[in-house]
């Protein structure tokens, strides 16, 4: 039987913190911008898309914000 505290070798409470941190980061970036007429994403020459630099930098200092909040509160 498989170990239930981990998923493919790493830990269900780290899997899921940076799961939920990242979710809520790309949420609060969404919400910010959604009126507005600033775009936040670059295209790239796969067909990808990913953040401009400046929204990447946001979401980043969003994304530990948040982090920290979950760990120190238990959550």
């Amino acid at each position: 039987m498989e170990n239930l505290t981990e998923i493919n070798g790493t830990q269900k409470v780290t899997f899921y913190l940076i799961e939920l941190a990242s979710e809520m980061a790309e949420l609060f970036i969404e919400q910010k911008y959604s009126n507005t007429m600033v775009a936040i994403y670059d295209d790239c020459e796969n067909g990808d898309t990913k953040y401009k630099d400046y929204i990447q930098d946001e979401f980043n200092e969003i994304y530990d914000r948040i982090e920290t909040y979950l760990l120190q509160n238990q959550i």
